[in-house]
């Protein structure tokens, strides 16, 4: 009985051991990844590129949003077409987005606004709890059966394995949840009377990619096909579904707007017929 006792003692304290550790070990593979994926790029970027303040665009969106905390900030010395927001009120765009895409004032403030979209929306502060949740809980599960197993060999591999299966399924998960997102930040740029120049640096975006990623032989559905698919777990939804959603959204408005005119209308003319009858 005793015996039996102690052996299921045993028998816990080596799950409890084991969870442990797969907790202890989760917990720095988080903030490792957190490192490798944030921080490490960003340094680059300084490293590499030098950021001035954009005075221009600065003033013009702290007067479109009436946010007098946002800064724009363009960084120079890096041909890189991409612009984005870390979770604070400053707004980044690369000299390449502008001088590869040839974007006007409005292209480059409609993007911005986007940008502003994603700060206003804490999209980043809540895609990195995401990230780091995801891949803690998968890397707990798969430490946690690469210590409780019993031959050694295994218990490395697993453990290796789960670092690269958690990394890329939580990676895959976020990527799929946050497109939402990249939407309704796009909805900024026409909340604000700019949709339709978001509309033309998609347009002059897609043009850009083709032209980079697809061969001159392809047709132009192959190499829409082509752009999808290798953005098939890319956090940004393809250029021309986020086209097509903007250009929506403008006709339903501008359909709501011609069918509150015509509303307008009907009522000062039933309005004028019923002075008239009762002035009778």
């Amino acid at each position: 009985m005793k015996r039996k006792l102690y052996e299921q003692y045993i028998h816990e304290s080596t799950i409890l051991v084991s969870l442990g550790y797969s907790v202890l070990i989760s917990t720095m593979l988080a903030l490792f990844s957190i490192y490798l994926n944030i921080v490490i790029p960003r340094r680059y970027i300084m490293q590499h590129g030098s950021k001035r303040v954009d005075e221009k665009m600065t003033n013009a969106i702290r007067k479109i949003v009436g946010d007098d905390t946002v800064v724009v900030y363009e960084i120079l010395n890096l041909d890189i077409v991409n612009a984005y927001n870390c979770g604070k009120s400053e707004l980044f765009y690369f000299s390449g987005l502008v001088d590869k895409l040839k974007l006007s004032d409005r292209e480059l403030m409609a993007i911005l606004l986007h940008e502003y979209g994603h700060y206003v929306n804490r999209d980043m502060n809540r895609r990195i709890t995401k990230y780091v949740v995801s891949q803690f809980s998968l890397n707990v599960i798969f430490i946690f059966i690469g210590l409780y197993f019993p031959m050694s060999f295994l218990k490395f591999f697993i453990i290796l394995m789960s670092r690269v299966i958690g990394e890329d399924i939580s990676h895959k998960i976020i990527s799929r949840s946050e497109r939402k997102s990249e939407l309704l930040a796009d909805s900024t740029a026409k909340k604000y009377g700019y949709g339709n120049d978001l509309i033309s640096s998609f347009e002059k975006l897609l043009d850009y990619s083709m032209k980079k990623f697809c061969s001159s032989s392809m047709s132009t559905a192959q190499c829409l096909k082509k752009l999808e698919s290798s953005n098939m777990w890319d956090e940004h939804p393809p250029t021309t579904e986020r086209i097509e959603k903007l250009k929506d959204k403008i006709a339903s408005i501008c359909k709501y707007f011609i069918s509150s005119a015509e509303n307008a209308k009907k009522y000062l003319a039933f309005s004028k017929l019923r002075r008239i009858i009762f002035s009778m």
